[in-house]
Formats: C-alpha cells, sequence, structure tokens
C-alpha cells in the first residue's frame, strides 16, 4: 500500500488479492539493465486457482493451488511440489509452517498432513477427537501448536492432542473457514456469522470474543483473516477487505482499488516487515512503500 499524494486519508490498493480468481502474484519479470530492480522468476504459477497463501520461514510465501503447493521467493522465483514430491493430492487447500520447521497441510480430498522438509504423512493424534476431512484453514502458532477450522468447529493440536471447540464453547459458527495467530496465543477465527477471537486463560481456560457486521464488519461470512507486523487485523469478506485498527473498522472495495469485492487469501509484503524478521525481504520494490 502507498498514501495518497496529500499523505492524508485511507492508502492506495496498488496491488491487491482475489480468491475470485486466485492472488495477484507478480509476473515473469527481469531485471533493468542497472542490476536494480524485481528479480528474475523463472517459473510460473501451475495454477491460477489460489486458495491459501502463508510465510515462509526461510523467506518467501507458500501458495496453495489445485495443481499443487508453490513455493515462491525474489532469488528464485516458483518451485511447486505435487504427488510425485510426495503430496497426498494436488489439490492444496491450506498450509503453514511451525517455528521448528513442522510442516501443516491439508488438501480438498485428504485428511490433515504433517511433515517435514517436504515429506507428509497423515496426522495421527494422540489424544482427544478425531479431526474431520473436511477442513478449510490450518494456522500455525508460535509455541509450535497449529490450529485447524472445519465444518466441525475449531480445533487446537498441541504435542498430538487434540481439543475441540464449537458453539458450546462460545464459538459464532461451526463452520470455520479462516484463521489468524494474535498475540499472547490468541485466535482469530472466521467463520460464516462473523469473527470469534479466542484468548487463553490460566489453568488450560480460555474466553471467546465476537464481532460481527454490529460491530462494522462488512459482511458476516468471514473468507480470510490476516494479522500484520503492526498487530492489525485483516478480514476478508464476500463483500471486500475490512481493517481492525483501535476499534475501527477501514473496509476497501472495488471503489479503493480491489479487482473484486470477494476478499482472500491476504498476505503482508514481506519489504513491509521489521528489521530482522527472516521473513522480510531484502529487496523493497521500486516506487512502492509499505505505509
Amino acid at each position: 500500500e502507498t498514501q495518497d499524494s496529500g499523505g492524508v486519508g485511507k492508502p492506495v490498493l496498488r496491488e491487491s488479492l482475489s480468491s475470485a480468481k486466485g492472488a495477484s502474484v507478480p509476473p515473469n519479470e527481469t531485471q533493468d539493465s542497472g542490476g536494480v530492480g524485481k528479480p528474475v522468476l523463472r517459473e510460473s504459477l501451475r495454477s491460477d486457482e489460489v486458495s491459501c497463501l502463508a510465510s515462509a520461514t526461510k523467506g518467501g510465501i507458500w501458495l496453495c493451488t489445485n495443481d499443487g503447493l508453490t513455493h515462491w521467493d525474489p532469488h528464485n522465483g516458483f518451485h511447486t511440489l505435487t504427488t510425485a514430491d510426495g503430496l497426498p493430492s494436488n489439490q492444496t487447500r491450506s498450509f503453514c509452517e511451525s517455528p521448528d520447521g513442522t510442516e501443516w497441510l491439508t488438501t480438498f480430498d485428504s485428511p490433515l498432513s504433517i511433515g517435514k522438509a517436504d515429506h507428509f504423512r497423515v496426522f495421527l493424534p494422540r489424544s482427544g477427537p478425531a479431526l474431520p476431512r473436511s477442513i478449510s484453514a490450518i494456522q500455525c502458532a508460535q509455541d509450535n501448536s497449529v490450529w485447524v477450522g472445519s465444518d466441525s468447529g475449531l480445533f487446537h493440536i498441541q504435542n498430538g492432542d487434540v481439543r475441540q471447540f464449537t458453539t458450546v464453547d462460545g464459538l459464532l459458527d461451526n463452520s470455520v473457514f479462516a484463521l489468524a495467530a494474535g498475540p499472547y496465543g490468541s485466535i482469530w477465527a472466521g467463520t460464516r456469522t462473523g469473527i470469534n477471537r479466542y484468548r487463553p486463560m490460566p489453568g488450560g481456560r480460555g474466553e471467546f470474543s465476537t464481532y460481527s457486521t454490529k460491530d462494522g464488519l462488512s459482511h458476516s461470512s468471514v473468507l480470510a483473516l490476516y494479522v500484520d507486523h503492526e498487530g492489525t487485523l485483516w478480514a476478508g469478506t464476500k463483500n471486500g477487505l475490512d481493517q481492525f485498527t483501535d476499534g475501527n473498522v477501514t473496509p476497501y472495495t472495488l471503489h479503493e482499488g480491489m479487482p473484486d469485492n470477494n476478499a482472500g487469501p491476504v498476505i503482508e509484503d514481506a519489504a513491509c516487515r521489521p528489521k530482522g524478521d527472516p521473513r522480510r525481504s531484502e529487496e523493497r520494490r521500486v516506487g512502492k512503500e509499505c505505509r
């Protein structure tokens, strides 16, 4: 995003994402003659149907497509993993990496998989309820646990043990479409009736808070969630992209430059991350600023 010419008002969305046709990604480009500019992308996406975007621990981003799991970084371009590399299916749906390097993957027709170094196997819980096959989202946490969103509620996996949360526990709806990790072990969950935030409490307990159209959400059905490095929550809905800042909601739609009002998935430009973050890009795009 860049500020408008007056430096005041809503950011101008120069590049954005849309779930209607996938994610907007840089096209194949070459460096200019002076050696400054965008890197050479040696490959391209195998599919333009993108269902997830996730930061890679070693830099770049992961993209879930219907023809494999693709990693992109500014130096090596695109590299796609498929069933030939051990994926349970090419129709990947959600992916995340834990800080310890554990990889979690879900596809449209296979159960939750766990892996290391891109080698996956079906995850088998040590205790707790069985996970459903219809998993919509997964989110890795800083403590190496993982959250799972499905049409059977919200699940938390820690050290192989599974805990389930449903409307009985305070979840708005048992259909969880999107997840985002917040500070202090909290998790944001996007459902078909709004957003929940779960905060863990001492003794293994926790509490849910809710956000809906009554609080300014542009649509009750939340398709994507993302928390940026400043702690700002971004929510992609069927009616645009909502920015939650200090209790205020700023919507972005076709009018502000979105390619489509069905917003999602969402990820932060690596160049905008704070110094010291291994996911920060070393090269800022020419003419593009974070704020």
